[in-house]
């Protein structure tokens, strides 16, 4: 298990937002990391890349963007847009003194990294962009679509991860039953 500490912060508009934050391993200061989800995802899917990247001497930030993981919902609908997320960032930055830092995005979580750089240019120290580019692929959203919003419940962890292979298995056909389940964990909260 990944060890992290949590950070808690407020939006412009109140909400409780939250990030986990795995401190640099040893080392002279480095910029720090800064990892953004996909759509559908949360923090935890930085888990094993936080603790290696922090190894290197980075202070490394997974963010729950609004809506995801442990941060509020947003009531507003609307509110659910790059502009509004990096809006979020951007507090949580000046509230921690950072100035400039890497950004490390999946998907959606690279579009929200474009915006950040269209809107301050010097605070992206570099970028690493995965499944996402300056073009977006009809079919790709389709397939989003055809998921996003749809959760189903499930009713055990084997279901959990059998749902998830489900809608992802094109994207990691060489995923094990071991990896769908991490993949699970990683997706759906247990309810007691």
């Amino acid at each position: 298990m990944s060890i992290f500490n949590t950070i808690t912060f407020k939006s412009h508009d109140g909400l409780t937002l939250f990030t986990r934050d795995y401190a640099a391993i040893s080392g002279t200061a480095k910029l720090p990391v800064i990892c953004i989800h996909g759509l559908t995802r949360n923090s935890a899917d930085f888990e094993e890349f936080a603790p290696w990247v922090a190894s290197l001497g980075h202070r490394v930030l997974a963010i729950d963007v609004r809506g995801r993981g442990k941060s509020a919902y947003d009531p507003n609908p609307a509110n659910y847009n790059p502009y509004i997320y990096t809006r979020d960032i951007n507090t949580l930055l000046h509230d921690l003194g950072i100035a400039r830092a890497i950004f490390v995005g999946t998907s959606m979580g690279g579009i929200i990294i474009m915006t950040l750089a269209l809107q301050n240019l010097r605070l992206v120290g570099a970028a690493i962009l995965n499944d996402v580019g300056p073009v977006l692929s009809p079919r790709g959203l389709q397939r989003i679509a055809g998921y996003a919003g749809r959760s189903k419940l499930v009713s055990s962890w084997i279901e959990a991860a059998e749902y998830v292979q489900y809608i992802n298995q094109s994207a990691f056909p060489k995923n094990t039953p071991e990896d769908w389940l991490k993949f699970a964990k990683r997706t759906f909260v247990e309810d007691s």
